[in-house]
């Protein structure tokens, strides 16, 4: 009898175990927990009867993202390796570097930093073809596509990782050049401004994967002499108009090593007579758009400043924004890399910027 409620207790707790994070995902009870990861995470997938299949594998992805205790179980996995063993939880997704810099090192970024992952012929070529299409489509419209690739933090201090990457071909180096050979595009590398402002203050945050607002400020200035090529009349913000003020941040790599000490950093704020000011959103979010839905629009405007400019971004045009805000009469950001023909003839702007980071340069074989 001893042995058969031992066995009842057994098989109770083992199914309680499977079943404990269900319960938690579908009741919402992990409601303190905040995300950690460098991603976004899967929303819940819209059922679509004509593919069922499609449905069944984002659920998947979806519950793997989700799925209750996840974030929990997580912290105290990350706490007891960091303070018992003092070693890194994550050591094939954040480098630990000098003076207490953090890098990214998955999605392919570690292999890339070290050149030894480049885009194949194939690629360079669909990537080329799909820039060469959207170019002359905007140019039938009067419209100027401009592509600027954010460095990754590595291309900037790789001086604070804990190993030599020395001087290799990247593939931002290979696509330049590329484009510029067979098709007279010129990429806007922004880290040809980036690097010669290095000094004292910092550009990038020493805990996150992005610049700073001084980094982007940088990067603007080399987008600014693009644009300026074109449009004369295009007045850019100058470093006399940057207010710098404190403030504390909690870095995206901080959070995925679950550790919540923020870093100390400067904010820019741009001054001038006339600032720019959020407006609402006009767009529906589009079905094929995976993340949070509030994150797809954001609409400025500036009065007394010409040309309307639309965005398609990733998150490094968060700190850009400062500055794009304040120089045009619109700004349309939509985080987002699919070459829209209905939205941007919608939005009729006068030029078309891709703002995408290095380590997303893959996401123009989808443009």
């Amino acid at each position: 009898m001893a042995k058969k409620r031992i066995h009842i207790v057994f098989v109770f707790a083992f199914f309680a175990m499977l079943a404990t994070p269900t319960l938690v995902q579908v009741l919402a009870l992990e409601k303190n927990t905040y995300q950690s990861e460098n991603r976004r995470i899967q929303p819940f997938p819209s059922f679509n009867f004509q593919q069922p299949l499609v449905f069944f594998s984002k659920f998947k992805s979806y519950y793997k993202d989700n799925f209750g205790l996840r974030l929990t179980l997580f912290e105290a996995y990350s706490y007891l390796v960091r303070e018992w063993f003092h070693e890194n939880p994550l050591p094939n997704k954040v480098i630990e570097g000098n003076e207490g810099w953090l890098y990214l090192s998955y999605q392919n970024v570690l292999a890339e930093m070290t050149g030894t992952l480049l885009f194949s012929s194939n690629e360079l070529s669909e990537i080329a073809d799909n820039i060469s299409q959207a170019r002359e489509w905007a140019l039938e419209k009067d419209i100027k596509l401009y592509i600027s690739v954010a460095p990754n933090k590595y291309s900037v201090y790789p001086e604070n990782l804990p190993f030599s990457v020395g001087k290799n071909k990247t593939k931002c180096s290979q696509l330049k050049n590329f484009l510029k050979r067979e098709i007279d595009f010129d990429l806007v590398d922004l880290k040809e401004t980036i690097l010669p402002a290095k000094g004292a203050e910092l550009l990038y945050h020493k805990e996150d994967t992005h610049w700073n607002d001084l980094g982007a400020f940088w990067g603007y200035q080399r987008l600014m002499q693009t644009l300026q090529q074109d449009f004369k009349n295009l007045k850019e913000i100058n470093h006399t108009q940057l207010k710098f003020e404190k403030e504390t941040h909690l870095g995206d790599l901080k959070r995925m090593l679950h550790l919540r000490e923020n870093e100390q950093i400067s904010s820019v704020k741009v001054l001038d007579s006339v600032v720019s000011e959020r407006v609402e959103n006009q767009l529906p979010v589009p079905k094929y758009t995976n993340g949070n839905p509030g994150d797809y629009e954001y609409r400025f405007r500036k009065s007394g400043r010409p040309l309307k400019v639309l965005v398609f971004r990733d998150s490094f045009s968060y700190a850009l924004s400062n500055y794009l805000n304040e120089t045009f009469g619109e700004c349309v950001y939509i985080y987002d890399f699919k070459f829209d023909k209905n939205l941007v003839l919608k939005e009729q702007p006068d030029l078309i910027v891709y703002e995408v980071a290095e380590r997303n340069l893959s996401q123009l074989k989808e443009l």
